[in-house]
């Protein structure tokens, strides 16, 4: 079986480090004993994604699915148990725990979705809604992370650590002064979060429905999610509406969303500037537009 695309291996090694050179070498292996296990046709890999190899299979009947290999198993575990928390058996079909392998279904009838409709985002926006209507069910805790420990381990410690080098510009300096009190909460219940809603994310299917998938899940405050959909769904775009859809959708205080979108573009566009990203531009305009709607919203 042919090795995974240069593409692939190239994200999965920015992604995790050199230390995934050696399931790079072995996944195609573990990817063709799953599709012998499943009676399954291999076809080419779809060269996407910065977490996963991907390949595209046909089954007995010629019907088209997905098989996704995880170099972690905790991350395989908890993309496949909120798959199958938010779809049922829609989405995972299979898994092999073993080696951190999914069979998945073939969303729109090809890789990476039907085209996208138009008014794609009120579809999403009422999507994401559904997503966190789902009642949280008992089951092994350590499965998700929790919201609250991530930003207290990793988000305010890497943005504080951020602050303290020359990343600091006087834009940064005036978000960080004004998240000093915290963030509000939604006084919404905790709910299973996506946790990673990019546009590449959300697929949709021949009606024009959309599912969200590879997500980073996480249980907290919905909050999050609208948030950060609201600023990376589409950086470049349609921040305003997407706002609008998002109090509409989540009936959560329109003032409270900007304030977790401060945080969540800071945090960016820390990240831009460390890395010399070309889109820490794109990120402060953003970011001053919505210092301006929250100032508005108070």
């Amino acid at each position: 079986m042919s090795p995974v695309p240069a593409g692939c291996a190239r994200r999965l090694r920015h992604h995790y480090g050199s230390a995934v050179d050696t399931w790079i070498a072995h996944v195609p292996r573990q990817i063709d004993d799953a599709c012998r296990e499943w009676g399954l046709r291999f076809v080419s890999y779809h060269d996407h994604g910065h977490a996963s190899a991907i390949a595209v299979v046909h089954d007995a009947a010629g019907t088209p699915r997905i098989v996704k290999a995880w170099p972690e198993t905790a991350r395989f575990r908890a993309e496949t148990a909120a798959l199958t928390h938010w779809y049922d058996a829609g989405v995972v079909l299979a898994t092999i725990t073993e080696s951190s392998i999914a069979l998945l279904r073939m969303i729109g009838g090809q890789p990476g979705g039907h085209p996208v409709p138009a008014g794609h985002e009120s579809g999403v926006a009422t999507a994401i809604r559904d997503l966190h209507a789902r009642p949280l069910r008992a089951g092994n805790p350590s499965t998700y992370l929790q919201l609250s420990q991530y930003l207290t381990d990793t988000v305010r410690p890497r943005i504080a650590r951020r602050m303290e080098s020359p990343l600091a510009c006087p834009l940064a300096t005036r978000v960080y002064n004004a998240l000093a009190r915290g963030l509000p909460a939604s006084m919404r219940g905790p709910t299973l979060l996506h946790g990673d809603l990019y546009r590449e994310n959300a697929l949709f299917d021949q009606r024009g429905v959309p599912l969200l998938v590879d997500p980073l899940p996480m249980i907290g405050d919905p909050i999050f999610d609208w948030a950060f959909w609201v600023v990376y769904y589409d950086l470049r775009a349609r921040t305003e509406e997407r706002l609008a859809l998002a109090e509409t959708a989540s009936q959560i205080d329109r003032h409270h969303i900007l304030f977790w979108c401060l945080m969540l573009c800071l945090d960016g566009l820390l990240y831009f500037r460390e890395t010399q990203d070309s889109r820490a531009t794109t990120m402060a305009e953003v970011l001053e537009r919505i210092l301006t709607l929250r100032l508005v919203a108070a």
